[in-house]
């Protein structure tokens, strides 16, 4: 793996939110330019070290963010306003992922939950 590869990786561990690749060459600044930033996004995501969504929100574009792939399922909280991302420890659907799988006969492997609104600093 190159350097800029394994800083990209190391960044992105060291979050507990998502990042934009934007946020990403930002805080790798002097080590690559944007376009091997997102190649190396790329890489670490077809490579399965990063699962990336895209999310849209009223000030900003649509916008793809990475995270580090884990067994565990992340959540977060998105705040309009700041545009950060908070995560949530715990699930909140835990209980009822069983009751959905039974209802529409399917098998639920995956899930990915956001909830939109105002962080505590933007009310």
């Amino acid at each position: 793996m190159t350097p800029i590869r394994k800083s990209i990786l190391n960044l992105l561990q060291k979050e507990e939110k998502p990042l934009s690749a934007a946020q990403v060459y930002r805080n790798t600044v002097g080590k690559a330019d944007l376009a091997t930033i997102y190649r190396g996004l790329q890489y670490l995501e077809k490579k399965a070290f990063l699962d990336s969504f895209v999310f849209a929100c009223n000030c900003k574009r649509m916008e793809r963010y990475y995270i580090v792939r884990s067994e565990a399922h992340k959540h977060y909280l998105h705040c309009s306003d700041c545009h950060n991302f908070f995560p949530i420890n715990d699930c909140p659907l835990s209980d009822s992922i069983y009751s959905i799988e039974d209802k529409y006969h399917f098998k639920v492997n995956y899930h990915f939950l956001t909830f939109v609104g105002f962080c505590e600093n933007c009310r």
